[in-house]
């Protein structure tokens, strides 16, 4: 699963561990740690050709760094973005040929007062 394989190369970049206190999927928890980084699936889609399916397929993720430091949350979605813009090697059980940065936003949410950055990728990738 393209999700698996994310959150374990996320999980193994030090970039990113020696900033977030917690990564997980969807949702944050209450109690979470500060800075923290959501991952979700966005979109997971394979071409079709005359051949039958095409042997690369496309997953679009939302990754979100939230915290409560304007500075702490910056440096952790430009490490999340160093660390997989242009990325292409092995990825889990997948062979990544290419991730692109589609977007990036931030934005303040005053309920619980964190700093957000929401940042999309999308990760060309085949079975290995």
């Amino acid at each position: 699963m393209i999700t698996k394989a994310l959150a374990s190369f996320l999980l193994a970049t030090p970039e990113i561990t020696g900033i977030a206190k917690e990564i997980r999927p969807q949702k944050l928890m209450e109690g979470h740690g500060d800075p923290a980084l959501v991952y979700t699936l966005v979109d997971s889609r394979r071409d079709r050709t005359l051949d039958g399916y095409s042997s690369i397929a496309q997953a679009t993720f939302q990754i979100d760094s939230f915290s409560a430091n304007y500075e702490q949350v910056k440096r952790l979605a430009g490490a999340v973005r160093d660390s997989l813009e242009d990325y292409a090697g092995l990825f889990g059980d997948y062979k990544a040929e290419q991730i692109d940065f589609i977007s990036e936003s931030d934005e303040f949410e005053p309920e619980t007062k964190l700093n957000h950055i929401t940042q999309v990728f999308g990760i060309w990738y085949t079975g290995l």
